[in-house]
């Protein structure tokens, strides 16, 4: 969402026209923040598996 509409939003409650247009507007823009955050969260977490081959010899003989 644009910040425009942030900004919009803080303008209209507080100069009261449109307060409560303004207080959706706010609460959609963090909605939508936040939405986007866990999305990038979820899709940065990059699985690696470490297998016998990453290892070498001596740390291999001391796991055992």
């Amino acid at each position: 969402m644009n910040k425009f509409w942030f900004f919009l939003g803080i303008f209209l409650v507080f100069t009261g026209f449109g307060t409560i247009f303004g207080v959706l507007l706010i609460v959609f823009f963090i909605w939508d923040d936040i939405k986007t955050d866990i999305k990038n969260q979820n899709n940065s977490e990059d699985d690696v598996e470490l297998t016998a081959k990453y290892y070498n010899e001596d740390t291999l003989n001391d796991m055992k």
